[in-house]
Order: structure tokens, then C-alpha cells, then sequence
């Protein structure tokens, strides 16, 4: 496919404007993580252009359910088709494992297939509340309607599953949805612009930009129209822009990042243990939001699953090609960052440790600092660390997790309710399996800790709830 030649000389179409093909702005070509070649030449959209994707339609968008229906049918044709293309742009854009590439290349093409038999749910009915106020009686209904407009501002990791999420979800809900990509994202940003234009959506209610995320969110925040702001990032910006947000009169929910930690107990099977830090660290390099950071084991087991990761870890291959264990990650400061904090953790390195560009090597850390960054915050990359600890220490040291979106428990008999009772501000709890593996249309949310972006279905984001109080019905009988 042309969107992924590298050296073509036309820009590739990364922006579609409410059925319009755009990008008139600045020039942007970012690098492949893999190779240091340019993914392609793209720009960026205008002022003109911002302020078309930003005017008033006029009148409340009408979506029927047959008009998504048959959108997303087309949507699936159309991703099916350039498979192949969606696999190399996820390889060369993020610097994912082929096995990696694969799994997220056939999440994207199945979201689109199942999402009406198995991802959408309708929205939940309420009974009404009825009171009786000076001799009228009056019931009080909740009422989902759609936010109007859905700005999502799209991460550079998982971007096109994500977008196609957002996008199908948005839709479904009765929403218009803006999908801005980063900039690191062209290839995916350009094969989507194409499957949904081949797909032809509902008209005036998808828009795809590539644009800075502080110029797109601005200009947001300026207008006058009512949209929700959905932000999937760092969790380092997520404050500013709830704060923003509640300023500017506009809705935010924000998906940052998470530190899962995993707690192993003394009758853990020490095979399955290895596999599942192995495996829940290193999917997409430790480049996911639920992505395995630490693991406190139980002292009675700690020095034979220490032994057993370190020869594990000690023969995996970090490198470019499509079959090493572990690819490079985004960029060479990104490689640079989870050094430093490797190394500024106070643990001891007993694997790895190593940087070569935008390559870090698997990396082991025993016993940092309670109170490091590497333990409170986590990190985006290949490196896990261990300590010994009970079940009494880890409920202590959970209360120090900055980002407790996620955490594992290996034990045979966990009880969910406890667990899930004592970890405060655990948002999803996965007892004996691997916390990196998420089924694509699992609910989601739990970011940040304040609670607004509270667990609960894709579609479930995009309504707004009102509370109607109004006549009953029956008094007109």
C-alpha cells in the first residue's frame, strides 16, 4: 500500500475533515523506532482547516442504528483488507515483537467484526422515583443522551485499536467523534483515513487530524460548543487538563498510564510465576497500560523465582527483527528515561541495564527503594522489579502507587471480593493470569485515582445521564 513508502514524495493523507480530505499545515516527518527512516512525510492541519473541524453542524446529528450497523460492517471490510499494511505500520511505528504486531493488528480487525454482537451494550434502564408534591404526583427518570461531540486525543501506543474503539463507540451512542493521532502515528493515522472514507460513515460525524494535542485541545476549550474531552496518555498531564476542563465548561475523562504490581504467595506454581512476570513485563516492551512494573513474592518461594527470572531473563534478545524477545522502544529518550530510573531506584541491576539507543535491554531490579519512582510510578519500558514481602506488606505498600490502575495476584485461592475490598483504588483486579492480556471489549477505566473516568463500558463514557423530574404519566389517566 502507498501509506507505507516511506520515501514517496506526496505527504500522506492523515487527516479527513467531516468527509473532506485535509492537511495544509505544518510538515512532519517523524522516525521509525526501528529503522531511524522516515515513516512518510505528513502535515499537519491548518487554522482554516481547525476551525471547519470545530464549526457548529447546525442541528443535532441523527444516527439510526442501521446507518452505524452497516458503517461498521464496511469499517470491518475495509480494515480486513489491509491487514498486512496495518501489521507493518504497527511494526514500524511502535517497534513491537511481530508477535505483539499480530495480536494488535487482529484485535483491530475483530473489534470492527464483533462490535455489535459482543462489544455494545445499551445503555441501562432505571425505574422511575415517584413523589407526590402539592396534590401532583411526579416521577424522576434517568435519561442517557449523547455528549454531542467525543475530541479524542489518541496515545502513541495502541493508537489505531484505540481509535477504532473510540470511534465505533462514539457512534453507536448517537456522538460525533474527533480522533486526533500523534504525530508518531502516520502510517495508522493514513490507513485509517482510508478504510473510513472507502467505508463512507453517517455523513458530518467522523473526523480524523493529525495536529499538536495542545493546539487541538485549545482551540477546544475556546469554542463555545458542549464536547467531551477524552484523553488517553501520560497521567502527568491528566490533572492540567481536568483542571481546564472544569474551567472552560468542557467534560474530560482521562486514561493515563498504571504501575501494576503483582503480589505472588508461597503456593504460587514458580513455571507459572516466571511466565507471567516474564510475559506480563516485556508484551509491547512494557509499553502498556497495564504492563507487569513489580512483583513483591512471597519470601518462602523468592529465591528460586529470583534464580529462575535471571536465567529467563538472561537469555531473552533484544534487537529490531521481527522475532527478538523484546524491540526498541519509542524513541532514544524515552530508552534514556527508563534507564535513569532504573538506576536511581537504589536496587541492585541483576539483569540488563543496558541502553543502545532507543534499545533497552530486559532489566532486572531487586529490592529498589519503597519510596523510588521506579516503585511508585512504575515505568514505560522492559524492566521489572522484585523484593520479598507478604500479603500485609504489599496491602501497605499499595497505598504509595501514584497510578493504581491494575494489580495481579498469584495465588490458588484468592478471593476476588477481599482483594478487591483492601486494594484501595484498584480500577481492575486480575487473580492468576497475566495483567498485560486484555480482552479488547472489557469494561475499562479507573483513571485517574480521583474517579472521574469511574470502570464501565465503552458506550457508558460516551452518555451523558440526566435526571428528568417531570408529571407522571399516570396522573394524566
Amino acid at each position: 500500500m502507498e501509506a507505507l513508502k516511506s520515501n514517496i514524495a506526496e505527504p500522506l493523507v492523515t487527516s479527513w475533515i467531516w468527509g473532506e480530505r485535509a492537511g495544509n499545515g505544518s510538515a512532519t516527518a517523524p522516525l521509525s523506532p526501528v529503522d531511524g527512516l522516515p515513516l512518510g512525510h505528513t502535515q499537519h492541519i491548518d487554522e482554516e482547516e481547525m476551525e471547519a473541524l470545530l464549526a457548529p453542524l447546525g442541528q443535532t446529528l441523527s444516527i439510526s442504528e442501521e446507518e452505524v450497523r452497516a458503517f461498521a460492517t464496511r469499517l470491518h471490510a475495509e480494515l480486513r483488507n489491509v491487514a498486512a499494511p496495518i501489521f507493518e505500520a504497527l511494526r514500524r511505528e511502535t517497534g513491537f515483537v511481530a508477535r505483539d504486531c499480530a495480536e494488535v493488528r487482529d484485535g483491530i480487525v475483530l473489534y470492527a467484526r464483533d462490535f455489535w454482537e459482543v462489544g455494545f451494550m445499551e445503555a441501562a434502564s432505571h425505574q422511575p422515583q415517584s413523589y407526590r408534591f402539592e396534590d401532583a404526583d411526579r416521577d424522576i427518570r434517568q435519561v442517557s443522551v449523547p455528549w454531542g461531540t467525543i475530541v479524542v486525543v489518541l496515545p502513541s501506543s495502541a493508537t489505531l485499536l484505540l481509535a477504532v474503539t473510540c470511534l465505533l463507540n462514539a457512534l453507536a451512542t448517537g456522538n460525533r467523534v474527533i480522533l486526533r493521532f500523534p504525530a508518531a502515528s502516520p502510517l495508522s493515522a493514513s490507513l485509517l483515513c482510508e478504510a473510513v472514507e472507502l467505508a463512507q460513515p453517517p455523513k458530518n460525524s467522523v473526523s480524523i487530524v493529525m495536529a499538536p494535542a495542545k493546539t487541538l485541545l485549545s482551540n477546544v476549550h475556546e469554542n463555545a460548543a458542549h464536547v467531551l474531552i477524552h484523553y488517553l496518555g501520560s497521567s502527568r498531564h491528566a490533572p492540567a487538563l481536568v483542571v481546564k476542563g472544569f474551567e472552560n465548561g468542557k467534560s474530560v475523562i482521562a486514561d493515563g498510564e498504571g504501575n501494576t504490581w503483582i503480589w505472588v504467595s508461597a503456593k504460587a506454581d514458580v513455571d507459572k510465576v516466571i511466565e507471567t512476570l516474564t510475559q506480563g513485563a516485556l508484551r509491547y516492551n512494557g509499553q502498556t497500560c497495564t504492563s507487569v512494573n513489580g512483583a513483591l513474592i512471597h519470601p518462602t518461594i523468592y529465591n528460586v523465582v529470583r534464580e529462575a527470572l535471571i536465567k529467563r531473563w538472561n537469555a531473552l534478545q533484544s534487537g529490531k527483527e521481527a522475532n527478538a524477545d523484546v524491540g526498541p522502544l519509542g524513541d532514544e529518550g524515552q530508552a534514556e528515561w527508563c534507564q535513569e530510573r532504573v538506576e536511581t531506584s537504589g536496587g541492585q541491576i541483576v539483569c540488563g541495564g543496558k541502553r543502545d539507543g532507543s534499545f533497552l535491554a530486559p532489566t532486572l531490579v531487586e529490592a529498589p527503594r519503597e519510596d523510588s519512582d521506579l516503585v511508585t510510578q512504575g515505568l514505560f519500558g522492559p524492566a521489572l522489579w522484585i523484593a520479598q514481602g507478604d500479603e500485609n506488606k504489599f496491602m501497605r505498600l499499595w497505598a504509595t502507587n501514584h497510578f493504581p490502575l491494575c494489580a495481579g495476584i498469584l495465588e490458588p485461592e484468592a478471593d476476588a471480593q477481599s482483594w478487591a475490598t483492601r486494594l484501595g483504588n484498584v480500577a481492575r483486579l486480575v487473580l492468576n493470569g497475566d495483567p498485560s492480556v486484555e480482552w479488547t471489549f472489557e469494561p475499562w477505566g479507573g483513571y485517574p485515582a480521583s474517579g472521574n473516568n469511574p470502570v464501565s463500558t465503552w458506550a457508558d463514557k460516551y452518555r451523558r445521564v440526566v435526571a428528568v423530574d417531570a408529571n407522571s404519566p399516570k396522573a394524566s389517566n
